[in-house]
């Protein structure tokens, strides 16, 4: 992935295995996380997160790292955090498509992520993303989310929580 002008870089966290951080690691326009497991990437984003900071964000969840059933908890307590992030699952989500902002096929690349962070962008050289956005509602925060995730929302112990 790489930054054009008008693109002002972007804060990324990858959880489980995605393929992605290689190429991202190099891209100096990049603030990227890799954490193991869902739960990792909530407090994660909310440790790099800034209201004031304009960059757009992702959490991009690998194929198979997230049970499906918690797929719209786990996008409810992210967008608690920011509301503008793109919460992108991989691979076959089975049905549950309207809990994630886009999906990307299992063998993405970034130029894939970059055109799921900036879908406007006027780049006319570029292919087709292989990409879905959904615009679907998620779940709002506090709707049904577990204990775990409202306490690392609100800053307090997941564990003392459950």
């Amino acid at each position: 992935m790489y930054v054009t002008e008008g693109q002002p870089g972007c804060r990324v966290v990858l959880v489980g295995r995605t393929d992605l951080d290689g190429s991202l690691r190099h891209d100096p326009g990049v603030q990227l996380a890799r954490v193991r497991t869902p739960l990792d990437a909530v407090g994660e984003f909310a440790a790099i997160s800034d209201p004031a900071d304009p960059r757009p964000a992702a959490v991009i969840v690998g194929p198979g790292e997230l049970p499906l059933p918690d797929a719209g908890e786990f996008a409810s307590a992210l967008k608690a955090i920011d509301p503008e992030v793109r919460v992108i699952g991989m691979g076959d989500l089975n049905g549950v498509t309207s809990a994630f902002d886009a999906t990307l096929p299992v063998r993405a690349d970034a130029g894939a992520l970059r055109r799921a962070l900036y879908p406007d962008a006027d780049d006319p050289n570029r292919p087709a993303a292989n990409l879905r956005h959904n615009r679907a509602p998620i779940a709002r925060a506090g709707d049904a989310m577990t204990a775990p995730l409202s306490a690392v929302v609100a800053g307090s112990d997941p564990v003392a929580a459950a």
